[in-house]
């Protein structure tokens, strides 16, 4: 895909989603919060920077890595990335939910009681970097086109901005294929559930699917004081480099 149209497209669908957020009592009463929104921008500062990142990274690895001769049609390949890239997120998710080393590389995404779009930038910065730059690798080497690997990216950025909004969206039937914000705020309210990235498929694969009765009801995550875990951009990048706290502090998110 031509890089000015794939930014096109994912400026456009973001803006729109941020536009819409803005109606959003909840996202407008965090900007009233300083503590907050200190950690909100400090988080947006760096997933920013690790996704700029990762965008080279990534295409320069596509230069030098080997590729696997594979001349299927985009719709095949296209399945192919997304059955795959889905996967690799499912159980790196589950994983990080299971293990208490993982957890602290990972608590930082549910270290909020305040379900909005934010949550999309709260994330572990090294980790990021490593689990993104595994996963393109891997995909390179399988030999997909670009234009797959791009079309993945660019729902998986749209769809991740729109499952953490506080707004209680549908995409009608699609909801049971492509994770929306109640089906994500499941995950967030405390089960061991709802591990999907973009789609729920592998949720239906390994039963750890749980669906929302009613997705105008809201399942808020547990409040910041119920946690161990520190709350604040430095102490919760520092977490997991401490020995001393290296000890099981998973809630049941």
């Amino acid at each position: 895909m031509n890089p000015v149209l794939f930014n096109i497209i994912n400026f456009a669908g973001i803006s729109l989603l941020l536009l819409s957020e803005s109606r959003s009592d909840v996202f407008r009463r965090l900007w009233s919060d300083r503590r907050r929104m200190r950690r909100n921008l400090a988080f947006l500062a760096t997933s920013s920077s690790v996704a700029l990142i990762l965008h080279f990274a990534v295409a320069g690895l596509s230069k030098v890595l080997p590729r696997l001769s594979w001349d299927g049609p985009l719709w095949a390949q296209l399945i192919g990335v997304f059955a795959l890239a889905e996967l690799f997120n499912w159980v790196l998710h589950w994983a990080k939910h299971k293990n208490s080393f993982l957890w602290r590389v990972h608590c930082q995404h549910h270290r909020d009681d305040q379900y909005t779009v934010w949550l999309t930038t709260h994330t572990y910065a090294p980790e990021v970097l490593i689990s993104g730059t595994i996963m393109g690798s891997f995909l390179i080497i399988c030999g997909f086109q670009s234009l797959a690997l791009d079309c993945y990216l660019l729902f998986y950025s749209l769809v991740n901005l729109y499952q953490h909004s506080a707004h209680p969206y549908s995409l009608g039937f699609l909801d049971r294929v492509i994770i929306n914000p109640a089906y994500h705020r499941h995950h967030h309210g405390g089960d061991q559930v709802n591990f999907g990235s973009t789609l729920s498929l592998w949720d239906w694969v390994f039963r750890t699917v749980a669906w929302p009765k009613d997705r105008h009801v809201a399942i808020n995550p547990p409040p910041v004081e119920q946690s161990p875990e520190p709350f604040g951009f430095v102490a919760e990048m520092l977490y997991p480099l401490r020995p001393s706290r290296w000890v099981d502090s998973r809630r049941t998110q």
